[in-house]
């Protein structure tokens, strides 16, 4: 499930995302993982922020 603001709407070169997912999994390895292994269920909320340059060009995390 994902969400993005409102200033996508309003063509704004700033746009921002929040994810909400159960578990996120790295490189076959879950996040929430104790230190004997047992896996802890747990929500994951992970967002981001992304710039438009307008030329074709765009950066985001």
């Amino acid at each position: 499930m994902s969400f993005t603001s409102l200033a996508e709407e309003a063509q704004l070169p700033i746009s921002d995302n929040i994810t909400i997912a159960n578990d996120y999994i790295w490189r076959e390895l879950a996040q929430h993982v104790d230190s004997a292994n047992n896996y802890e269920e747990e929500v994951t909320i992970s967002g981001g922020l992304n710039y438009d340059f307008n030329n074709e060009f765009a950066l985001g995390g």
